[in-house]
This record gives structure tokens, sequence and C-alpha cells, in this order.
């Protein structure tokens, strides 16, 4: 990638990979090109995935999104004009990447926009399938060719790391009554869901919280495992990046999940020793 255009594409990387961020940490040591490919695939889909949080109305939310798969259409055609295309356009061409995945990724988040709630876990699930798993998928080919065979690890890890990433955003989420829980857990907890719509912290809420941190924790151990036992150790970005969430679950646990009165972070100097402890360990 040249300088002219991660110049032009910086605004976004910085938003997703700056200095003492997890994808910082998880990328460095990387190939250049790896790394700036990964850091090129994460900012778009944080642009594609946070407008229904970030956008004030339903309808410009459908409007952009719409806009994006027009987009992604031309960049396929090689008539890219949006900064991040441009320089995805050789990526996609490099890595073998699909673009009718990115096109499902935003397909399954205009159906999110069009329905907010989940009755179930597998309403849940395929809806991380269709965003964290896609996007996972696409770094992990571009670390790892033979990703395929990794398929259902790596989507326990996406999931993983889309439950980390909901409660990192709840405040903003629940502002626009999108409530990443199932109804089948609220009822099961005695949670009633105007509770987080309304950010009112209550025991209950903590519960459903720490049942959401300990599920993240659950599926990542499962892929993860999987991962190591195959001895792929290419893949060892993609899992920094879920440990690293982890281990903010475990301090907003600890803290007793300050999310609605203030935001709690791993501080740099934390993440950094974190990520060389891992690094070491595995």
């Amino acid at each position: 990638m040249t300088m002219t255009m991660i110049t032009s594409v910086s605004p976004w990387l910085n938003n997703t990979s700056h200095p003492g961020s997890d994808n910082y940490y998880a990328l460095s040591g990387l190939e250049t090109d790896k790394q700036e490919a990964i850091k090129i695939i994460l900012a778009i889909f944080d642009t594609i995935m946070s407008m229904p949080f970030i956008l004030r109305e339903d309808e410009i939310v459908r409007t952009k999104l719409r806009w994006w798969k027009e987009e992604l259409i031309r960049t396929q055609q090689k008539h890219a004009s949006h900064p991040l295309c441009i320089a995805l356009a050789p990526i996609m061409e490099k890595y073998q990447l699909n673009y009718n995945a990115l096109l499902q990724c935003i397909s399954a988040i205009e159906d999110r926009v069009q329905h907010s709630q989940f009755p179930d876990e597998q309403s849940l699930r395929d809806y991380y399938t269709y965003t964290y798993g896609i996007r996972e998928r696409m770094m992990a080919k571009i670390l790892f060719s033979e990703e395929k065979q990794h398929a259902e690890a790596i989507h326990h890890i996406a999931y993983s790391l889309g439950i980390i990433d909901n409660l990192k955003h709840i405040r903003a989420r629940a502002a626009k009554t999108y409530v990443f829980f199932t109804d089948e857990e609220a009822g099961a907890l005695n949670v009633d869901k105007n509770l987080v719509l309304s950010m009112k912290i209550s025991e209950p809420l903590k519960k459903l919280f720490g049942h959401h941190v300990d599920k993240a924790k659950q599926h990542f151990q499962i892929g993860a495992d999987f991962i190591r036992a195959t001895n792929q150790s290419p893949l060892q970005p993609l899992l920094l990046r879920g440990h690293l969430g982890l281990q903010w679950g475990d301090l907003i646990k600890k803290e007793q999940f300050p999310l609605f009165t203030h935001q709690v972070e791993l501080t740099p100097l934390r993440r950094w020793w974190i990520s060389r402890k891992y690094r070491a360990q595995y």
C-alpha cells in the first residue's frame, strides 16, 4: 500500500487500530502488507457495523447501507470512489476474498435495523455469524490461506468478540433500542429489557452482563483450543484480540459493571503487558 493511500484512509485506520488499542497490539509483529490489509478490513467493517448506533434515524442508516452495497459492487467492478474501498480492492484480489461475504454482512445489519430484538440464542448466533463471523473469516484468510479448515473455531472466537464489543458499546446501543440479549436469557435471569433500554443498573442486569462475559469466555475457549491443538500459529493475532477482549470482560466484572456511569478500559500499558505475556505463552 502506498504512502498516499495510507494517508487517505488514516482517519478510519486511527479509529480501529490506533496505538494502545487491542488491534494495535494484536497486529504488531505481522508482516507490513498483512498488517495494513487487516487494518483496512477492520476499518471497513467498523464503518458499516457501527452505523445503526451512531446515526440518529433508521432511514438514514438504511440509505447509507444501500450506498455501501452499491459502492462494494462498484469496487468489484474496479470503479470504487470511497478511499477505504479504493484501498480494499487490491486486498480483495491479492487474498482472494469474497465480495458477496461483505454484501451478506450488510444484509444482516439491514435486517437487524428492521428487527432490533433477538427472541432466542439461534437468532443471536445467526447475526454474529453474518457480521463478526464474516469479518474474522476474511482476516483469518489474510493470516492463513487454509482458514476454511478452522471455520467453526473462527466463528466461536468471532462470537466471543461480538459479545464483548456489544458490552463495550451497550450505552449507545441501548439508546437506539438495539438490545443484544435474547428474550430467553432475559426471562431466565428475570431481567426486564426496559432496564437495559433506560440504562438503569440492577442486580438482575449485572447477572445478565456477567452471563454474557462468561459466554464470551466459553466460545473463545472452544475456538482457541482447536486452533492451538492444530498448531496454527499464523492465527495468533486473532486469538490475541479475543484474549484482550476477555481481559476487559474480567475487569468490568471485577468493577461490578459500571458500564452505564463510566467506561472502563484496560490501560495501554496493561494491554502491552497482556499481549507480551500471551505471545510468550503461545
